[in-house]
């Protein structure tokens, strides 16, 4: 369980994110759902694999931690990173975890293009 408070006034702050997505990228309300439940579980994942951490048990394979960025959980993970000072440090997982965010952002707009551009 996530013993630190800032780790929950946090999640008020996913919800912001996820909107402000939708009004980037013009998401329809389900992806902008999609992307806020992604954002907690990965959140949580990565505040249990904290945990873990300090505790010396078994751990959040990174692996996991990439592919919920990868499907939409990377503002939770982003928030996470900074909030619980978690896999910030190390460049291996960061240059990763970049390129998910990149991999993320490139399939939405090229969806955004493709939906777009059937619909008018």
């Amino acid at each position: 369980m996530m013993r630190s408070p800032a780790g929950w006034r946090a999640l008020p702050g996913m919800g912001v994110l996820a909107a402000g997505l939708a009004a980037l990228w013009f998401l329809q309300p389900l992806a902008a759902a999609v992307y806020l439940f992604a954002s907690v579980i990965t959140f949580a994942c990565y505040a249990i694999d904290k945990a873990a951490a300090r505790h010396r048990s078994r751990r959040t394979p990174e692996w996991v931690l990439h592919a919920l960025a990868l499907v939409g959980g990377w503002p939770g993970a982003l928030l996470a990173q900074r909030l619980l000072r978690h896999k910030s440090a190390k460049p291996a997982f960061q240059l990763r975890f970049w390129l998910t965010v990149c991999a993320n952002v490139a399939v939405c707009w090229m969806l955004a293009l493709l939906l777009g551009s059937a619909g008018g």
